[in-house]
């Protein structure tokens, strides 16, 4: 319950008891507390690496989405199990050139999806 529906004066034990709750869920919600696509720019033939750090083990949702003329074209999708707090996920080799979305999810074992983190890949042509 939000906080500014409980009156502290009437109360006060029970206010504490459902704001300590809801504090607990949100900080066991899945979250993807950090990304970081190295690097931000390859070449055709190399290979970037994404970095994600998450709240709460369980499963990353990786998605590379090619910019086409305007809209997004799925291009690889990968599911990664997290163990322990952070995982590291190797990005294709084989893309095409041009601007890429790489979207981030965290999915925890209950199914409940995180927020997606999106962050932006160039691919190079050949050298």
């Amino acid at each position: 319950m939000p906080a500014r529906f409980l009156r502290r004066a009437a109360v006060p034990a029970l206010t504490a008891a459902l704001l300590a709750a809801g504090a607990t869920e949100a900080a066991a919600a899945p979250r993807v507390v950090d990304a970081r696509l190295t690097p931000r720019a390859v070449h055709q033939g190399q290979q970037a690496r994404l970095r994600v750090v998450v709240a709460t083990p369980g499963t990353v949702r990786v998605t590379l989405d090619l910019r086409r003329r305007g809209r997004l074209v799925r291009m690889w999708i990968n599911a990664v199990p997290v163990e322990g707090d952070r995982v590291s996920v190797k990005l294709p080799r084989r893309l095409l050139r041009g601007r890429y979305v790489v979207s981030t999810v965290s999915i925890d074992a209950n199914g409940v999806w995180s927020r997606t983190v999106k962050r932006s890949l160039r691919v190079l042509p050949r050298r």
